[in-house]
């Protein structure tokens, strides 16, 4: 008679990437001596077999022959253990030690035939999203034990079941974030099912799979026609009870699909027939958000929520069909936010307790930012904006900036006068707001002291048009420390939001003297050009705006000789991706050319630089114009 307890069957092809860490997860079981590891390899060409043999000598090969369950009950043909526990490759033990207890526990392998464990199918690479369903693993191994159906292989198993909730299993196999395996995966199941189902056309189970295959796979149009089939063939009460897989897949796929009207018809159908089933009352709640319905909504969310946190009490968990998705904390906090920022745009004071419950902070604190602005708690705000720095802060203040920008001016001065009490630079950038001409001059060099930050957040640029009416030649030296692409970006701003400082800025530009190797100077010249140039429509018949681009010209043949070598800009010019230092190369090889009175290959250069800056065609037209009239003169 044999002593071993356990048999661990595993059937494997190609899991060099898996193997290991799977193995590895239950060393500490292997090495007992009542347990063995049996492992069939169906024809790896990787290192498979070589990871296998270290951590077993029961390795034997069997010739994959596309079915499933043969192979599965050809490894526990191997089996000599009390009880089998079947495992994948792309599967790890959570807790081992809660496996090695339950071996031990005479009371649970007594008197139960078969063993669920909580099967986790991570779908994403941090393994943030998840379903979970009890699944069985372990069976008592008898004469009559074995696996039918050659896709998704069903055991056929004896009760009593007992499941194991603190028995994790892990499962990678459905990463939506690997492209390569997901349709490797979909070519060779979709297959199978097809076959099937030629064989079996009213087969619900396999409708199903085939609907659920197309949907993991994006394609939810033809996973959609699939599930219908499925769902027109739950013909009685007992059958939609035991099928609340089917229920599941439609409504997600309805989801996917912008159904919403449908979602929460089959949902509330599911719901009649499996009361806790906290899935279908997520998507029933998220597809009224989505459409506006306000009936049943709170009690649906309600419901959710109640199910959340007594999920353990549930039957829906001990369901083995039925695998959940939406009992993760982001799903919660998902519709939760949604929820709350529902109640919010309704003007609802019962948003706070809504927001109260989210998990993830940042989200609940902007949240209770919004709640806070509209109810006019101002110096709640002021409490919130303290907790936080850096890049969370900024995001916090651009949505509480958004929401200052809908309040009348009168308000907007009292709320700033409440934020400016705020120690940060928020805090005095809003005092500076209130201020007059003369307390704001006391800010200014504290603000060049916090320069980076300024110039990095929109939110603070109204600082630049002060500092434009104050000293236009202390703004243009600022602008030295930001990168070009900022500058533009606080030009356009300038522009956009004052007229006068447009006028102001243009005249400056068309009045300034550049310095040939003022680096730095020369790059605010042009990003600022820049700025105007685009933004005026190309209006080239302007001589304002012809002596502006002549000038940004010249800032930026300045700019390009400072960097490269003559001769690298011959060579490289043509290869490069930024149109603009393609120009300026293109010019510099152009005035070369003029002063060496080698005028043939310059129309050419024109052109070229018409190709890589279009927008600028009409100032090179007129350009390649008062050229020729030189030449031809």
């Amino acid at each position: 008679m044999s002593n071993i307890r356990l048999s661990i069957c595993m059937m494997v092809k190609n899991e060099e990437d898996n193997l290991r860490r799977c193995l590895t997860s239950i060393q500490n079981l292997i090495i007992k001596n009542n347990v063995e590891l049996i492992i069939i390899d169906t024809g790896s060409t990787d290192n498979t077999v070589e990871i296998a043999k270290e951590y077993t000598e029961k390795v034997f090969f069997h010739e994959w022959n596309n079915s499933f369950s043969e192979m599965r009950n050809i490894s526990i043909s191997y089996a000599k253990g009390d009880w089998i526990f079947i495992l994948d490759a792309d599967e790890e033990l959570d807790n081992e030690d809660n496996l090695l207890k339950m071996l031990e526990a005479d009371d649970i392998l007594q008197n139960y035939n078969t063993i669920q464990l909580l099967l986790r199918n991570f779908t994403t690479n941090d393994k943030k999203e998840f379903s979970q369903i009890p699944h069985m693993r372990f069976y008592r191994r008898t004469k009559d034990f074995k696996f039918s159906g050659s896709v998704h292989n069903q055991p056929a198993y004896q009760s009593p079941i007992y499941t194991n909730k603190y028995l994790i299993l892990n499962h990678y196999g459905y990463n939506s974030q690997d492209k390569q395996l997901m349709d490797r995966k979909f070519n060779r199941t979709k297959t199978m099912l097809e076959n099937e189902l030629e064989r079996e056309p009213n087969n619900i189970y396999y409708r199903y799979q085939l609907a659920q295959s197309y949907s993991m796979h994006n394609e939810f149009e033809n996973g959609y026609k699939e599930i219908v089939k499925a769902y027109k063939l739950l013909r009685t009460n007992e059958q939609k009870k035991s099928f609340g897989y089917v229920y599941l897949t439609y409504v997600n796929i309805c989801l996917q699909l912008s159904k919403f009207y449908e979602a929460i018809e089959i949902s509330n159908e599911g719901c009649s027939f499996i009361d806790d089933f906290i899935d279908l009352y997520f998507v029933s709640a998220v597809s009224k958000l989505k459409i506006g319905m306000h009936d049943g909504l709170q009690e649906e969310v309600d419901k959710y929520l109640f199910l959340f946190e007594h999920l353990s009490e549930t039957t829906i968990l001990q369901n083995g069909s039925i695998e959940l998705f939406r009992i993760t904390l982001e799903s919660r906090d998902l519709l939760l936010r949604d929820y709350s920022n529902y109640l919010l745009n309704r003007n609802e004071d019962i948003s706070k307790k809504y927001i109260l419950m989210i998990n993830d902070a940042l989200t609940k604190d902007r949240l209770l930012a919004r709640y806070y602005m509209i109810s006019e708690n101002y110096k709640s705000i002021v409490e919130l904006l303290s907790l936080y720095n850096n890049e969370e802060l900024h995001n916090m203040i651009k949505l509480i900036e958004q929401e200052v920008m809908k309040k009348d001016k009168v308000t907007q001065n009292k709320i700033y006068k409440i934020f400016s009490s705020n120690e940060s630079l928020y805090g005095r950038y809003n005092f500076f707001r209130i201020s007059d001409s003369n307390n704001k001059k006391e800010y200014v060099k504290d603000f060049e002291r916090n320069l980076d930050e300024i110039i990095n957040f929109p939110i603070y640029w109204d600082i630049f048009s002060y500092l434009i009416e104050l000293d236009m030649d202390r703004f243009f030296n600022l602008l030295k420390k930001a990168q070009s692409l900022k500058i533009k970006e606080i030009a356009k701003y300038v522009i956009n939001e004052n007229h006068e400082l447009y006028k102001t800025i243009l005249e400056y530009l068309t009045k300034k003297t550049l310095r040939v190797n003022d680096l730095h100077g020369n790059r605010v010249f042009l990003s600022l050009a820049a700025a105007f140039l685009l933004e005026v429509n190309k209006k080239a018949d302007s001589d304002n705006y012809f002596a502006l681009y002549s000038q940004y010209i010249e800032a930026g043949v300045n700019y390009t000789k400072t960097i490269f070598k003559p001769e690298i800009i011959k060579l490289t010019y043509n290869t490069l991706d930024d149109s603009e230092l393609k120009l300026f190369m293109i010019y510099t090889i152009i005035q070369e050319l003029i002063n060496n009175k080698n005028i043939n290959p310059v129309l050419k250069l024109y052109k070229e630089a018409v190709l890589a800056c279009p927008f600028y065609s009409d100032f090179l037209e007129l350009e390649v114009q008062k050229l020729e009239e030189t030449i031809f003169a």
